[in-house]
């Protein structure tokens, strides 16, 4: 289990807790990534008061893969935040703006928000860091089998496939990642290469 789904209100050996910029006394992050709501009694919209008792964050998983949490404000409005860009503002004193993303440097683990694990870089810096090039070179480098049509051959790579049989670019694409059937009657697997 990784830091952040453990939902137990204790502290961790090693944890410190720093409050969440633009949340303070109410939530804080932790050095492992976790989010604590702080005890804390406030109006309902009956004009009573509702108790909240302290308590671990649940965060999840939004749909490019990275963690996000609910943080609710003292007027009580709720909002989903990205929790590497919350730790992030948090820590330097001021909110990211839109044209600054958060790196994940040391391990490229997008559930990974250690503070010692992200830092501030523009989108290019971002896109150009790590293994992402490697990755990208890996994938397009591939060799594919292409069968259907008359055709049962291995090509060394999806792009050469799809510009000798005069497919579309990112024809076979759809057809290796299971988004189609097939590309023009072709269909297409990777060759796996044995070690």
């Amino acid at each position: 289990m990784e830091y952040w789904q453990d939902k137990e209100l204790r502290t961790i050996t090693g944890e410190h807790w720093e409050p969440v910029l633009g949340f303070e006394g109410l939530y804080e992050y932790s050095n492992l990534g976790r989010f604590k709501r702080l005890a804390r009694v406030r109006l309902n919209w009956k004009g009573g008061t509702s108790k909240f008792k302290e308590s671990i964050q649940s965060q999840s998983l939004d749909t490019s893969g990275y963690l996000q949490v609910r943080l609710t404000n003292s007027d009580g409005e709720s909002k989903m935040y990205s929790s590497h860009r919350m730790i992030v503002s948090s820590m330097n004193g001021f909110l990211l703006p839109k044209d600054l993303e958060v790196n994940h440097r040391i391990e490229t683990r997008k559930t990974l928000n250690i503070p010692s694990n992200l830092e501030i870089v523009t989108h290019e810096e971002n896109v150009n860091y790590g293994t992402r090039t490697e990755r990208a070179i890996d994938k397009i480098s591939k060799q594919v089998h292409v069968f259907g049509n008359g055709v049962n051959e291995i090509f060394k790579s999806v792009r050469l496939a799809e510009r000798t049989l005069g497919i579309s670019q990112g024809g076979l694409g759809h057809v290796l990642n299971g988004s189609r059937k097939h590309a023009m009657g072709y269909m297409a697997e990777y060759v796996e290469m044995g070690f």
